[in-house]
Protein backbone atom coordinates (compact mmCIF):
# COMPACT_ATOMS: atom_id res chain seq x y z
CA UNK A 1 0.00 0.00 0.00
CA UNK A 2 1.13 3.53 -0.62
CA UNK A 3 -0.14 6.67 1.19
CA UNK A 4 0.18 10.39 0.27
CA UNK A 5 -0.70 13.72 1.83
CA UNK A 6 -1.55 13.95 5.51
CA UNK A 7 1.37 15.18 7.51
CA UNK A 8 3.85 13.30 5.42
CA UNK A 9 5.54 10.04 6.04
CA UNK A 10 6.81 7.78 7.02
CA UNK A 11 3.46 5.98 7.13
CA UNK A 12 2.54 2.80 8.84
CA UNK A 13 -0.01 0.45 7.33
CA UNK A 14 -2.46 -1.75 9.09
CA UNK A 15 -3.80 -4.82 7.26
CA UNK A 16 -6.81 -6.82 8.40
CA UNK A 17 -8.22 -10.08 7.04
CA UNK A 18 -11.85 -9.15 6.61
CA UNK A 19 -12.90 -12.83 6.56
CA UNK A 20 -11.44 -13.47 9.99
CA UNK A 21 -10.95 -9.96 11.46
CA UNK A 22 -7.36 -10.81 12.22
CA UNK A 23 -4.77 -8.06 11.77
CA UNK A 24 -1.96 -9.07 9.48
CA UNK A 25 1.33 -7.60 10.71
CA UNK A 26 3.72 -5.71 8.47
CA UNK A 27 3.51 -2.84 6.06
CA UNK A 28 3.74 -5.18 3.02
CA UNK A 29 2.78 -8.58 4.37
CA UNK A 30 2.77 -11.84 2.45
CA UNK A 31 -0.46 -13.70 2.98
CA UNK A 32 -1.62 -17.25 2.34
CA UNK A 33 -5.38 -17.13 2.23
CA UNK A 34 -7.16 -20.38 2.88
CA UNK A 35 -10.56 -19.34 1.62
CA UNK A 36 -11.35 -19.31 -2.05
CA UNK A 37 -12.20 -15.57 -1.79
CA UNK A 38 -10.53 -13.39 0.86
CA UNK A 39 -10.51 -9.58 1.22
CA UNK A 40 -7.93 -7.59 3.14
CA UNK A 41 -8.47 -3.95 4.32
CA UNK A 42 -5.63 -1.48 4.82
CA UNK A 43 -5.30 2.06 6.25
CA UNK A 44 -2.30 4.32 6.69
CA UNK A 45 -1.23 6.25 9.80
CA UNK A 46 1.08 9.27 9.53
CA UNK A 47 3.61 10.30 12.16
CA UNK A 48 1.04 12.56 13.89
CA UNK A 49 -1.42 9.69 14.25
CA UNK A 50 -3.72 10.77 11.52
CA UNK A 51 -5.48 7.80 9.87
CA UNK A 52 -6.35 7.52 6.21
CA UNK A 53 -9.49 6.23 4.72
CA UNK A 54 -9.37 2.41 4.37
CA UNK A 55 -8.83 0.58 1.13
CA UNK A 56 -9.08 -3.15 0.42
CA UNK A 57 -7.64 -5.89 -1.71
CA UNK A 58 -9.56 -9.11 -2.50
CA UNK A 59 -7.83 -12.35 -3.48
CA UNK A 60 -9.65 -15.14 -5.33
CA UNK A 61 -8.01 -18.63 -5.17
CA UNK A 62 -8.20 -21.27 -7.85
CA UNK A 63 -9.45 -24.67 -6.67
CA UNK A 64 -6.78 -27.12 -5.54
CA UNK A 65 -5.46 -29.55 -8.15
CA UNK A 66 -7.07 -32.97 -7.72
CA UNK A 67 -5.32 -35.95 -9.36
CA UNK A 68 -7.07 -39.30 -9.84
CA UNK A 69 -6.54 -42.51 -11.78
CA UNK A 70 -9.29 -43.94 -13.92
CA UNK A 71 -7.56 -47.32 -14.29
CA UNK A 72 -6.42 -47.97 -10.76
CA UNK A 73 -8.86 -48.56 -7.93
CA UNK A 74 -10.15 -45.37 -6.36
CA UNK A 75 -9.94 -46.95 -2.93
CA UNK A 76 -6.37 -48.20 -2.79
CA UNK A 77 -4.86 -47.28 -6.16
CA UNK A 78 -3.53 -50.82 -6.66
CA UNK A 79 -3.52 -53.26 -9.54
CA UNK A 80 -2.66 -56.95 -9.86
CA UNK A 81 -1.20 -58.37 -13.07
CA UNK A 82 0.50 -61.52 -14.27
CA UNK A 83 4.29 -61.60 -13.92
CA UNK A 84 6.21 -59.87 -16.74
CA UNK A 85 3.02 -58.44 -18.25
CA UNK A 86 2.71 -54.77 -19.18
CA UNK A 87 0.09 -52.46 -17.67
CA UNK A 88 -1.31 -49.07 -18.62
CA UNK A 89 -1.46 -46.53 -15.78
CA UNK A 90 -3.03 -43.09 -15.93
CA UNK A 91 -3.51 -39.81 -14.10
CA UNK A 92 -6.26 -37.26 -14.67
CA UNK A 93 -6.20 -33.79 -13.04
CA UNK A 94 -8.86 -31.17 -12.31
CA UNK A 95 -8.87 -27.82 -10.51
CA UNK A 96 -6.03 -25.32 -10.40
CA UNK A 97 -5.97 -23.05 -13.41
CA UNK A 98 -8.01 -25.61 -15.29
CA UNK A 99 -5.18 -26.85 -17.46
CA UNK A 100 -3.40 -27.66 -19.58
CA UNK A 101 -1.75 -29.91 -17.03
CA UNK A 102 1.69 -31.41 -17.01
CA UNK A 103 1.94 -35.07 -15.92
CA UNK A 104 5.20 -36.63 -14.77
CA UNK A 105 5.73 -40.24 -13.62
CA UNK A 106 8.31 -41.52 -11.14
CA UNK A 107 9.47 -44.85 -9.82
CA UNK A 108 11.92 -44.92 -6.94
CA UNK A 109 12.29 -41.13 -7.36
CA UNK A 110 13.47 -41.61 -10.93
CA UNK A 111 11.44 -40.08 -13.73
CA UNK A 112 10.19 -42.82 -16.05
CA UNK A 113 7.77 -40.99 -18.31
CA UNK A 114 5.38 -38.16 -19.00
CA UNK A 115 1.80 -37.90 -20.10
CA UNK A 116 -1.60 -38.78 -18.79
CA UNK A 117 -1.27 -42.45 -19.87
CA UNK A 118 1.89 -44.56 -19.91
CA UNK A 119 2.65 -48.28 -20.15
CA UNK A 120 4.89 -49.92 -17.57
CA UNK A 121 6.30 -53.43 -17.28
CA UNK A 122 7.09 -54.23 -13.65
CA UNK A 123 10.19 -56.35 -13.10
CA UNK A 124 9.55 -57.19 -9.45
CA UNK A 125 6.55 -58.71 -7.68
CA UNK A 126 5.64 -55.33 -6.11
CA UNK A 127 6.18 -51.98 -7.83
CA UNK A 128 5.14 -48.42 -6.92
CA UNK A 129 4.54 -45.65 -9.44
CA UNK A 130 3.88 -41.97 -8.61
CA UNK A 131 2.12 -39.68 -11.07
CA UNK A 132 2.36 -35.91 -10.45
CA UNK A 133 -0.11 -33.40 -11.94
CA UNK A 134 0.87 -29.71 -12.24
CA UNK A 135 -1.00 -26.76 -13.78
CA UNK A 136 2.19 -24.79 -14.44
CA UNK A 137 1.10 -22.23 -11.85
CA UNK A 138 1.84 -21.82 -8.18
CA UNK A 139 -1.05 -24.12 -7.37
CA UNK A 140 0.36 -27.02 -5.37
CA UNK A 141 0.72 -30.13 -7.49
CA UNK A 142 -1.22 -33.28 -6.67
CA UNK A 143 -0.25 -36.87 -7.24
CA UNK A 144 -1.54 -40.43 -7.42
CA UNK A 145 0.30 -43.46 -6.15
CA UNK A 146 -0.34 -46.68 -8.03
CA UNK A 147 0.77 -50.02 -6.64
CA UNK A 148 1.15 -52.92 -9.05
CA UNK A 149 1.54 -56.40 -7.62
CA UNK A 150 2.13 -59.65 -9.46
CA UNK A 151 -0.19 -62.55 -9.06
CA UNK A 152 1.54 -65.58 -7.58
CA UNK A 153 4.48 -66.68 -9.74
CA UNK A 154 4.59 -70.30 -10.99
CA UNK A 155 7.90 -71.80 -12.15
CA UNK A 156 7.06 -74.38 -14.86
CA UNK A 157 9.07 -77.61 -14.82
CA UNK A 158 8.67 -81.31 -15.57
CA UNK A 159 10.45 -84.63 -15.24
CA UNK A 160 10.55 -87.79 -17.37
CA UNK A 161 10.66 -91.43 -16.37
CA UNK A 162 12.83 -92.93 -19.12
CA UNK A 163 16.14 -91.87 -20.66
CA UNK A 164 16.71 -91.82 -24.40
CA UNK A 165 16.73 -95.28 -25.92
CA UNK A 166 16.49 -97.09 -29.24
CA UNK A 167 13.26 -96.24 -30.97
CA UNK A 168 10.43 -96.96 -30.56
CA UNK A 169 10.12 -96.25 -26.86
CA UNK A 170 7.74 -94.36 -24.59
CA UNK A 171 8.34 -91.60 -22.06
CA UNK A 172 6.04 -90.39 -19.29
CA UNK A 173 6.38 -86.64 -18.65
CA UNK A 174 5.14 -85.37 -15.27
CA UNK A 175 4.48 -81.78 -14.23
CA UNK A 176 6.60 -80.57 -11.27
CA UNK A 177 5.77 -76.85 -11.47
CA UNK A 178 5.90 -74.92 -8.20
CA UNK A 179 4.11 -73.82 -6.16
CA UNK A 180 1.59 -76.52 -6.96
CA UNK A 181 -1.31 -74.73 -5.27
CA UNK A 182 -1.17 -71.94 -7.87
CA UNK A 183 -1.36 -74.30 -10.86
CA UNK A 184 -4.74 -74.12 -12.57
CA UNK A 185 -4.56 -76.08 -15.83
CA UNK A 186 -1.76 -77.92 -17.65
CA UNK A 187 -1.18 -78.34 -21.37
CA UNK A 188 1.48 -80.43 -23.15
CA UNK A 189 2.79 -80.13 -26.70
CA UNK A 190 5.41 -82.43 -28.23
CA UNK A 191 6.84 -82.02 -31.72
CA UNK A 192 6.14 -85.65 -32.56
CA UNK A 193 2.50 -84.57 -32.84
CA UNK A 194 1.36 -85.58 -29.36
CA UNK A 195 -0.49 -83.12 -27.13
CA UNK A 196 -2.70 -83.32 -24.09
CA UNK A 197 -3.71 -81.93 -20.74
CA UNK A 198 -3.37 -83.07 -17.17
CA UNK A 199 -0.53 -83.61 -14.76
CA UNK A 200 1.28 -86.09 -17.02
CA UNK A 201 1.42 -87.32 -20.59
CA UNK A 202 2.79 -90.52 -22.11
CA UNK A 203 4.32 -90.22 -25.56
CA UNK A 204 5.86 -92.77 -27.93
CA UNK A 205 8.83 -91.87 -30.12
CA UNK A 206 9.17 -94.09 -33.19
CA UNK A 207 11.64 -92.19 -35.35
CA UNK A 208 15.29 -91.26 -34.68
CA UNK A 209 14.68 -87.48 -34.88
CA UNK A 210 15.01 -85.29 -31.76
CA UNK A 211 11.77 -83.82 -30.39
CA UNK A 212 10.93 -80.74 -28.27
CA UNK A 213 8.58 -80.81 -25.28
CA UNK A 214 6.57 -77.75 -24.18
CA UNK A 215 4.71 -77.47 -20.87
CA UNK A 216 2.18 -74.61 -20.56
CA UNK A 217 0.72 -73.70 -17.16
CA UNK A 218 -2.34 -71.51 -16.64
CA UNK A 219 -2.40 -70.35 -13.02
CA UNK A 220 -5.49 -70.06 -10.87
CA UNK A 221 -5.34 -66.30 -11.60
CA UNK A 222 -5.32 -66.86 -15.36
CA UNK A 223 -1.63 -66.17 -15.90
CA UNK A 224 0.11 -68.25 -18.58
CA UNK A 225 3.70 -69.45 -18.26
CA UNK A 226 5.49 -72.10 -20.26
CA UNK A 227 8.79 -73.85 -20.69
CA UNK A 228 10.17 -75.61 -23.76
CA UNK A 229 12.93 -78.17 -23.64
CA UNK A 230 14.53 -78.24 -27.08
CA UNK A 231 15.69 -81.70 -28.20
CA UNK A 232 14.33 -83.12 -24.96
CA UNK A 233 14.00 -86.58 -26.51
CA UNK A 234 16.52 -87.91 -29.03
CA UNK A 235 15.75 -91.55 -29.88
CA UNK A 236 18.79 -93.61 -30.84
CA UNK A 237 19.01 -94.88 -34.40
CA UNK A 238 19.98 -98.44 -35.23
CA UNK A 239 22.99 -99.82 -37.03
CA UNK A 240 22.23 -101.60 -40.31
CA UNK A 241 23.52 -105.16 -40.40
CA UNK A 242 24.74 -106.50 -43.73
CA UNK A 243 27.34 -108.90 -45.07
CA UNK A 244 28.47 -110.75 -48.17
CA UNK A 245 30.06 -114.17 -48.66
CA UNK A 246 32.74 -115.55 -50.92
CA UNK A 247 31.87 -117.81 -52.56
CA UNK A 248 28.17 -117.03 -52.58
CA UNK A 249 27.29 -120.59 -53.60
CA UNK A 250 29.63 -123.56 -53.26
CA UNK A 251 29.65 -127.34 -52.94
CA UNK A 252 30.84 -129.96 -50.51
CA UNK A 253 34.29 -129.96 -52.07
CA UNK A 254 34.82 -126.33 -50.98
CA UNK A 255 32.92 -125.52 -47.77
CA UNK A 256 35.15 -122.71 -46.51
CA UNK A 257 33.26 -119.39 -46.57
CA UNK A 258 34.81 -115.94 -46.17
CA UNK A 259 32.30 -113.55 -44.59
CA UNK A 260 32.70 -109.81 -45.23
CA UNK A 261 30.97 -107.50 -42.76
CA UNK A 262 29.21 -104.64 -44.62
CA UNK A 263 27.29 -103.20 -41.65
CA UNK A 264 26.82 -99.43 -41.43
CA UNK A 265 25.50 -96.81 -39.01
CA UNK A 266 25.20 -97.03 -35.26
CA UNK A 267 27.23 -95.32 -32.55
CA UNK A 268 30.71 -96.82 -32.17
CA UNK A 269 32.14 -98.94 -30.82
CA UNK A 270 30.11 -101.69 -32.48
CA UNK A 271 30.18 -105.36 -31.56
CA UNK A 272 29.41 -108.27 -33.87
CA UNK A 273 28.08 -111.74 -33.18
CA UNK A 274 28.02 -114.32 -35.96
CA UNK A 275 25.97 -117.50 -35.68
CA UNK A 276 26.70 -119.85 -38.57
CA UNK A 277 24.03 -122.46 -37.67
CA UNK A 278 26.22 -125.28 -38.93
CA UNK A 279 25.79 -127.70 -36.05
CA UNK A 280 29.53 -127.61 -35.45
CA UNK A 281 31.28 -126.54 -32.25
CA UNK A 282 32.25 -123.75 -32.12
CA UNK A 283 29.52 -122.31 -34.28
CA UNK A 284 29.90 -118.56 -33.56
CA UNK A 285 32.40 -115.75 -34.01
CA UNK A 286 32.85 -112.15 -32.85
CA UNK A 287 35.50 -111.03 -35.36
CA UNK A 288 34.75 -108.44 -38.02
CA UNK A 289 35.30 -110.62 -41.11
CA UNK A 290 35.29 -114.29 -40.07
CA UNK A 291 36.24 -117.32 -42.14
CA UNK A 292 34.16 -120.41 -41.41
CA UNK A 293 34.29 -123.96 -42.75
CA UNK A 294 30.98 -125.80 -43.00
CA UNK A 295 30.77 -129.62 -42.90
CA UNK A 296 32.33 -131.00 -46.08
CA UNK A 297 29.98 -133.92 -46.47
CA UNK A 298 26.64 -132.31 -45.69
CA UNK A 299 25.23 -130.26 -48.53
CA UNK A 300 22.32 -128.01 -47.78
CA UNK A 301 21.21 -124.49 -46.97
CA UNK A 302 22.56 -122.83 -43.83
CA UNK A 303 21.16 -119.65 -42.30
CA UNK A 304 24.03 -117.46 -41.09
CA UNK A 305 22.93 -114.77 -38.63
CA UNK A 306 24.88 -111.54 -38.00
CA UNK A 307 23.82 -109.41 -35.01
CA UNK A 308 25.27 -105.89 -34.72
CA UNK A 309 25.09 -103.95 -31.44
CA UNK A 310 26.19 -100.32 -31.08
CA UNK A 311 27.32 -98.33 -28.03
CA UNK A 312 23.71 -97.38 -27.20
CA UNK A 313 22.65 -101.02 -27.14
CA UNK A 314 20.68 -100.69 -30.39
CA UNK A 315 20.73 -103.92 -32.38
CA UNK A 316 20.08 -105.00 -35.92
CA UNK A 317 20.54 -108.40 -37.48
CA UNK A 318 20.49 -110.02 -40.87
CA UNK A 319 19.89 -113.66 -41.69
CA UNK A 320 21.67 -114.74 -44.83
CA UNK A 321 21.62 -118.02 -46.72
CA UNK A 322 24.68 -120.14 -47.36
CA UNK A 323 24.11 -122.71 -50.10
CA UNK A 324 26.41 -125.73 -50.17
CA UNK A 325 25.47 -127.98 -53.01
CA UNK A 326 26.18 -131.63 -53.35
CA UNK A 327 28.12 -132.87 -56.38
CA UNK A 328 27.20 -135.35 -59.13
CA UNK A 329 30.03 -136.69 -61.22
CA UNK A 330 29.25 -139.61 -63.52
CA UNK A 331 31.85 -141.27 -65.73
CA UNK A 332 31.73 -144.36 -67.93
CA UNK A 333 34.75 -145.62 -69.84
CA UNK A 334 34.25 -146.19 -73.56
CA UNK A 335 36.47 -149.29 -73.80
CA UNK A 336 37.45 -152.24 -71.64
CA UNK A 337 39.59 -155.35 -72.22
CA UNK A 338 38.25 -158.45 -70.49
CA UNK A 339 41.24 -160.60 -71.55
CA UNK A 340 42.22 -162.07 -68.18
CA UNK A 341 45.32 -159.95 -67.60
CA UNK A 342 43.80 -158.39 -64.49
CA UNK A 343 43.64 -154.92 -66.01
CA UNK A 344 40.45 -153.22 -67.13
CA UNK A 345 38.55 -156.48 -66.83
CA UNK A 346 35.06 -155.12 -66.09
CA UNK A 347 32.87 -152.29 -67.26
CA UNK A 348 31.04 -150.13 -64.69
CA UNK A 349 30.40 -146.46 -63.82
CA UNK A 350 32.61 -144.25 -61.69
CA UNK A 351 31.92 -140.88 -60.04
CA UNK A 352 30.98 -138.86 -56.98
CA UNK A 353 27.62 -138.04 -55.44
CA UNK A 354 25.86 -141.06 -56.93
CA UNK A 355 23.20 -142.79 -54.85
CA UNK A 356 23.91 -146.39 -55.78
CA UNK A 357 20.98 -147.59 -53.70
CA UNK A 358 18.80 -146.48 -56.61
CA UNK A 359 20.84 -147.71 -59.53
CA UNK A 360 20.52 -150.03 -62.53
CA UNK A 361 22.85 -150.75 -65.42
CA UNK A 362 21.90 -152.55 -68.63
CA UNK A 363 24.02 -153.67 -71.58
CA UNK A 364 22.41 -154.13 -75.00
CA UNK A 365 23.73 -155.80 -78.12
CA UNK A 366 23.35 -154.23 -81.50
CA UNK A 367 19.85 -155.70 -81.87
CA UNK A 368 18.67 -154.19 -78.58
CA UNK A 369 18.65 -157.38 -76.57
CA UNK A 370 19.60 -157.03 -72.91
CA UNK A 371 22.69 -159.12 -72.39
CA UNK A 372 23.62 -157.83 -68.91
CA UNK A 373 21.72 -156.13 -66.10
CA UNK A 374 22.57 -155.31 -62.48
CA UNK A 375 21.50 -153.08 -59.57
CA UNK A 376 24.81 -153.55 -57.78
CA UNK A 377 27.21 -150.76 -58.60
CA UNK A 378 30.13 -152.87 -57.46
CA UNK A 379 29.30 -155.52 -60.02
CA UNK A 380 30.56 -154.58 -63.43
CA UNK A 381 30.01 -156.35 -66.76
CA UNK A 382 32.78 -158.84 -67.38
CA UNK A 383 32.17 -159.01 -71.14
CA UNK A 384 30.26 -162.30 -71.10
CA UNK A 385 26.78 -163.27 -72.09
CA UNK A 386 25.21 -166.43 -70.74
CA UNK A 387 28.60 -167.58 -69.50
CA UNK A 388 30.36 -167.10 -72.81
CA UNK A 389 32.64 -164.33 -73.95
CA UNK A 390 30.79 -161.71 -75.88
CA UNK A 391 32.08 -160.92 -79.31
CA UNK A 392 34.52 -158.04 -79.47
CA UNK A 393 32.79 -154.94 -80.74
CA UNK A 394 30.55 -152.07 -79.65
CA UNK A 395 27.64 -152.39 -77.24
CA UNK A 396 25.05 -149.97 -75.90
CA UNK A 397 24.75 -149.26 -72.19
CA UNK A 398 22.09 -147.57 -70.09
CA UNK A 399 22.57 -146.52 -66.48
CA UNK A 400 19.77 -145.12 -64.32
CA UNK A 401 21.22 -143.42 -61.24
CA UNK A 402 19.99 -140.96 -58.62
CA UNK A 403 22.03 -138.08 -57.31
CA UNK A 404 23.06 -138.62 -53.72
CA UNK A 405 22.37 -135.03 -52.60
CA UNK A 406 19.34 -134.16 -54.70
CA UNK A 407 16.11 -135.89 -55.73
CA UNK A 408 17.25 -136.05 -59.34
CA UNK A 409 17.35 -139.27 -61.38
CA UNK A 410 19.54 -139.40 -64.46
CA UNK A 411 19.08 -141.71 -67.46
CA UNK A 412 22.55 -142.13 -68.94
CA UNK A 413 23.26 -143.76 -72.32
CA UNK A 414 26.40 -144.52 -74.22
CA UNK A 415 28.56 -146.97 -76.14
CA UNK A 416 31.32 -149.22 -74.95
CA UNK A 417 33.73 -151.25 -77.01
CA UNK A 418 35.10 -154.64 -76.01
CA UNK A 419 38.64 -155.14 -77.15
CA UNK A 420 40.25 -158.56 -76.91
Amino acid sequence: ATAIDGNGGPYTYTWTNLNTGIVVPGNSPTVNPIDTFTCYSVFATDPLGCISSPDQVCISLFDSITATSLIASTTNDSLKICPTESQNIDIVASGGMGGPYTYTWYQNNIQIGTGSLITVTPTTPSSTYVGVADDNCSTPADSVIIYIDWYGLVIPSFTRNNPDSCYPFSVMFTNTSTPANLVGSIQWSITNGDSGSGNSINSTFDTPQCKDVTLTITTIDGCIVDTTSVNEVCPHDYPVANYSTNPAVTNILNTGIQFKNLSTGGVPPLTYLWNFNSGLVPDTSVVLHPFFTYPNNVPGTYNALLTVTDANGCQDDILGTIVINGIYIFYMPNTFTPDGDGLNETFRPYGEGIDFSQYTMQIFDRWGEVIFETSNAERGWDGTYKGKKATAGTYIWKVVAKEEYAPIIHDNYGHVTIMR
